[in-house]
């Protein structure tokens, strides 16, 4: 099987190779290229990933991409207006056992001063060898359109409509059909000095036909500052949602309010320092049978350097976590302290990377059978280098380690996503 899927990729490239010529003057570009995704995961008994009542489709959501498989991808896209407002795209990519395609495009206009954007999207996948599991086969499609109304030289009203969903090929227990239409109205200023603000109203409509507890509306409210001066910049970001679930005694319906704060510093010479502030309240309705309120505060400061096209700063991370405990659980609160590394290159037309390292230890509050302190390290790297005018490799590299005293519980997780593209 492995030999007539090397051979099926030797096709592919040589399909793409094939159309490139008579193509590139009509505004349709070709690209082809390997890539490789890979999920390894030993004893991960706390996952990062979300808990309640979306748990499952969440997860789905963030592992839809291929685990340990070699892929061949082919890229199509054309431009059939001279100004670009349109743009279509096609992607292929099989693997050993799955296809993908996705088809999509985006248009952009200008009506009686208002500014017109709308996308869209709709991709295919399935397994066509090999035993079937949850997720595998499915369509999904997902659309987005973006109406822009100056009132002054500084003030934008833009009114944005958008809606998603995912149709698997069987229903089973694990795998639930939804639909989605939601939508926002915004107020933009513009300050001087490339600086912004923004306030918005969200609300968000899900219907998952198979299981109607899974229904939510979600209204919310958003507010954004992106100031720049002399010495740095401020970039702030706060947000307050209601989330009510189709539930019998108000069970998951919550309110969060999330804060993010980040801040840039020149100290003169090259060096400088960094400042990042994280927090999230979310309040459960008080007839909630099950869930419990908590907070959680991440706070990082660093000091670097910078040179060029190079960048590196190292500092304290922490980050805490409160739950309120219940009759039914003592909670799961702990105080997490780390050092950072980041280091962060950036030359144009040619490479960006960017590698952060964290080495901390997370305390419990209570340990339990189930849980207990552990050290940990954190790594992530992300980088795109164009190797020649037409020849590009993308990489995304994550990796979590942990230490407990007892050996067995230790813990180990990778995540690697890589492509190798040739543009004709």
């Amino acid at each position: 099987m492995r030999a007539n899927w090397a051979a099926g990729l030797l096709l592919l490239l040589a399909a793409a190779a094939g159309l490139s010529r008579p193509v590139s003057a009509s505004g349709l570009s070709v690209q082809a290229g390997l890539g490789y995704d890979l999920l390894s995961q030993e004893y991960f008994l706390d996952s990062a990933t979300a808990a309640g009542p979306d748990s499952l489709i969440v997860n789905w959501a963030l592992t839809t991409d291929y685990l340990d498989d070699l892929k061949g991808q082919l890229w199509l896209t054309y431009s059939p207006l001279a100004d670009g407002s349109l743009e279509l795209r096609g992607r292929y990519d099989q693997t050993a056992e799955f296809v993908r395609i996705r088809l999509g495009g985006d248009l952009s206009t200008d009506w009686h001063e208002r500014r017109l954007q709308l996308f869209g999207e709709v991709e295919l996948k399935d397994r066509y060898h090999g035993e079937s599991e949850f997720g595998d086969s499915y369509l999904r499609g997902y659309a987005r359109g973006k109406l822009s109304q100056p009132l002054s030289q500084s003030l934008k009203l833009n009114l944005q409509l958008k809606t998603d969903g995912v149709q698997f090929a069987s229903a089973s227990t694990y795998s639930y059909n939804y639909f989605r239409l939601g939508g926002d109205i915004s107020l933009q200023k513009l300050f001087g000095g490339f600086s912004s603000g923004d306030i918005r109203l969200t609300v968000n409509h899900r219907r998952v036909p198979d299981s109607v507890q899974l229904n939510y509306l979600a209204v919310g409210a958003e507010a954004g500052l992106l100031a720049f001066y002399d010495r740095g910049e401020l970039d702030l970001l706060a947000g307050l949602v209601r989330k009510d679930y189709s539930q019998e005694n108000h069970k998951d319906d919550h309110y969060r309010l999330l804060f993010e704060a980040n801040h840039r510093f020149r100290l003169g010479r090259g060096w400088f320092s960094r400042q990042r502030l994280e927090t999230e309240l979310t309040l459960y309705h008080p007839d909630d049978p099950i869930n419990v309120d908590y907070s959680e505060v991440g706070l990082a400061l660093l000091g670097g350097i910078e040179s060029g096209p190079y960048s590196l700063a190292v500092g304290p991370v922490l980050r805490f976590l409160d739950e309120r405990e219940s009759e039914f659980s003592t909670g799961e609160d702990y105080a997490e302290t780390g050092l950072q590394i980041t280091l962060d290159c950036l030359t144009p037309g040619r490479l960006f990377a960017s590698a952060e390292s964290t080495l901390g230890r997370r305390n419990l509050k209570t340990e339990s059978d189930l849980q207990t302190d552990f050290s940990f390290e954190r790594l992530s790297l992300i980088g795109d280098l164009s190797i020649t005018a037409t020849l590009r490799l993308s990489l995304l590299f994550s990796a979590e380690w942990e230490w407990h005293d007892l050996q067995e519980e230790n813990s180990r997780m990778y995540l690697l996503s890589s492509n190798l593209t040739y543009g004709f």
